[in-house]
C-alpha cells in the first residue's frame, strides 16, 4: 500500500482523476484489506480498481459522493474474484498465515497481549461464522464506518433491508460472540440487573 501512497503523493503534476481520487484510496484500501483478508491481494485489488476507474474519467468528474461510488466498484471487483477464486482449487501459497498484530500492540504486557490475541481471535473466528453479507455489512458499517445510505449505494440495497441486514447480523455475531467461552461477559451472573 505504500507503494500506491507514495506514487499518488510524489506524481506531478496532478491531474483532476488523481486529484479526486487520492482522499479516497486510503478508505478503498482498508476496504479491501477488510475484504480480502490480506493486505497483499487488497493493494492487488485497489490497482485493480484504479485501473478501471481511469477510462472513467469524465463520468467520476460528474460524481458528487465518489467514496460509495468507488466503493461499489471495489465490492463489485471483490465479488467477482472471489467467485472466481471459488471455482479454482486452493493453492498452498494462498494459505492464510497466522495474522500479525500492529507494532503498538507489542508494547502489552504479556497477559494483556494474550487477552487480546484471545479476544481478537474469538471475533475473527465469529465474523468467519458469518454468511458472507451479513459480514460485509459488519465490516462495512460498524468497523470502516459508512452510513446506511452510503451503503445503499454501494451494495444497491434497499435502506429498510440494510437495517434489518445490519440488526441480524449484529445480533448473529453477538450470539455466536457469547457462545464463545473464550470472550467472558462483562458482568458476572450476580452482577446483572435483571427487570422482572
Amino acid at each position: 500500500m505504500a507503494a500506491i501512497l507514495s506514487f499518488w503523493a510524489n506524481a506531478r503534476p496532478k491531474s483532476d482523476f488523481e486529484k479526486r481520487l487520492a482522499p479516497h484510496i486510503e478508505p478503498l484500501f482498508r476496504l479491501a484489506c477488510r475484504l480480502t483478508n490480506d493486505p497483499l491481494d487488497a493493494e492487488e485489488l485497489v490497482q485493480e480498481v484504479l485501473v478501471k476507474l481511469y477510462p472513467r474519467r469524465e463520468e467520476l468528474a460528474k460524481i458528487e459522493q465518489i467514496r460509495p461510488w468507488a466503493s461499489r466498484v471495489l465490492y463489485r471487483m471483490f465479488i467477482d474474484k472471489w467467485r472466481r477464486r471459488k471455482l479454482e482449487p486452493l493453492k498452498e501459497s494462498e494459505l492464510p498465515e497466522e495474522q500479525q498484530l500492529d507494532q503498538e500492540d507489542t508494547q502489552l504486557s504479556a497477559e494483556d497481549y494474550l487477552q487480546l490475541r484471545t479476544d481478537l481471535g474469538a471475533v475473527q473466528m465469529a465474523l468467519d461464522k458469518l454468511s458472507e453479507a451479513h459480514r460485509t455489512l459488519i465490516l462495512m458499517h460498524d468497523v470502516e464506518g459508512y452510513t446506511l445510505v452510503e451503503l445503499e449505494e454501494v451494495l444497491e440495497v434497499p435502506l429498510g433491508t440494510l437495517k434489518s441486514r445490519v440488526h441480524r447480523a449484529r445480533a448473529r455475531l453477538k450470539k455466536l460472540l457469547l457462545d464463545d467461552q473464550s470472550v467472558a461477559e462483562p458482568f458476572d451472573e450476580p452482577e446483572r440487573v435483571s427487570v422482572k
